[in-house]
């Protein structure tokens, strides 16, 4: 906490107990929903997710909620907010809204309390609990564990819901550790963090997933590049990051317009296991109603007619159109695309520019993780999830000191 407090944190290094214990609890708290989002959805985990949030802001009350949180990024909840009034289903894109906003704030709560770094370790425990149990399941009971579906039987699923949600959540876990790592560390530390890096890695590659690898492979250069800018002056860490967004940014433009280069690199099939046949469907929606879509969280509902429609066209139901800049194209529009992904680049580019000012490892971690999520977004849900959206928001949030 030390270091918190020198980046200009103003909880008490030491004080009464009651002080210390309520910041252990807001990190134990915030462990918790971030395990609960990861494996979402399932039975009950709208109110498990609502309730860990709400007993992370009774945690933290005492603080300033607001103050990592640029005011700039508001006017996108304020656009999803009033997407209510021509969604599709009025009554899930208010509880959208409720629960996007509770994940901001919980997260900018920890954030600031306890400070960034200590808010990414406890991000980082609640994930690995996911992870350790989800390897037992994988192991001892093979029905809960492991992909069941004929296409890719035997799989590494864990407790997640499907094996490319549990490859998401093993390439945050790796990104994180790699990115949080401290030389200063003892040798017993550093024996353990191998330790999950090891059994992380095994689980991604159990779960059979090649577009993780690639994203993987991808974030790692990423977060190299961003370390070595440190010993840069100004100008070159802008012109070096400027040049390696713009290679990330070609990649996934590559990959959603040549779809047969796409299934060569990333194992898969023509259609990138029915991913076009996904697009092919949504994109006349999207074609209908381009800047203000149909609701955020509106849509992958029985009986929401726009949905059941593009089901229909594709001949088959599917939970999310399988990649997240069309996703939330098609829940607000290309505005609510901007205004959600216009702060967190914002903040890379600000955070990146400042790393001497600035905490090193959060600084890499944001970078390594928005590049993850924009990877990974153009053929999997991403930063739609809640999960994922959740990551997002801790990207966008300031460090202390930053404009």
């Amino acid at each position: 906490m030390a270091a918190a407090n020198a980046q200009g944190y103003s909880e008490p290094l030491t004080g009464g107990k009651d002080g210390v214990s309520r910041r252990q609890l807001a990190r134990l708290a915030f462990a918790s929903l971030v395990a609960i989002v990861s494996v979402s959805p399932f039975r009950l985990s709208g109110p498990l997710t609502v309730g860990a949030c709400v007993v992370v802001l009774l945690l933290c009350a005492r603080r300033t909620l607001l103050s990592p949180i640029h005011w700039s990024s508001l006017i996108f909840f304020g656009w999803i907010g009033a997407s209510s009034f021509w969604s599709v289903a009025g009554g899930a894109t208010f509880d959208g809204v409720v629960l996007s906003l509770l994940l901001l704030l919980a997260a900018a709560a920890v954030w600031e309390t306890c400070g960034p770094e200590q808010t990414l370790a406890a991000f980082l425990s609640g994930l690995r609990v996911v992870v350790a149990l989800s390897a037992i399941t994988y192991v001892f009971v093979p029905s809960i564990g492991r992909e069941q579906s004929f296409y890719q039987a035997g799989a590494f699923t864990g407790l997640f819901v499907q094996r490319n949600v549990a490859s998401f959540v093993m390439v945050v876990i790796i990104i994180s550790t790699v990115a949080l790592w401290d030389r200063e560390w003892s040798l017993g530390r550093k024996h353990k963090e191998c330790f999950w890096l090891i059994l992380t890695l095994l689980c991604l590659l159990l779960a059979r997933s090649s577009t993780s690898l690639v994203v993987l492979a991808a974030v790692l250069l990423l977060g190299l590049v961003v370390r070595q800018t440190r010993k840069m002056s100004e100008v070159g860490r802008r012109v070096t990051l400027a040049a390696v967004t713009a290679m990330v940014a070609g990649f996934a433009l590559i990959i959603f317009t040549n779809y047969s280069a796409a299934s060569g690199l990333l194992g898969r099939d023509a259609s990138l296991t029915g991913r076009t046949i996904i697009w092919a469907a949504v994109l006349p929606f999207i074609n209908a109603q381009p800047w203000i879509g149909y609701g955020w969280n509106a849509l992958w509902t029985p009986g929401v007619q726009v949905t059941e429609e593009m089901w229909s066209s594709a001949h088959f139901a599917f939970a999310h159109a399988h990649n997240a800049f069309l996703d939330v194209i098609l829940q607000v529009g290309f505005v609510g695309l901007v205004l959600l992904l216009i702060f967190p680049l914002g903040r890379f580019v600000v955070n990146t520019s400042r790393l001497e000012e600035t905490a090193a490892r959060p600084v890499v971690w944001s970078s390594m993780a928005f590049g993850c999520l924009l990877l990974y977004g153009v053929t999997e849900q991403s930063f739609v999830s809640n999960f994922g959206f959740l990551v997002l928001m801790m990207c966008s949030l300031k460090l202390a000191g930053a404009k």
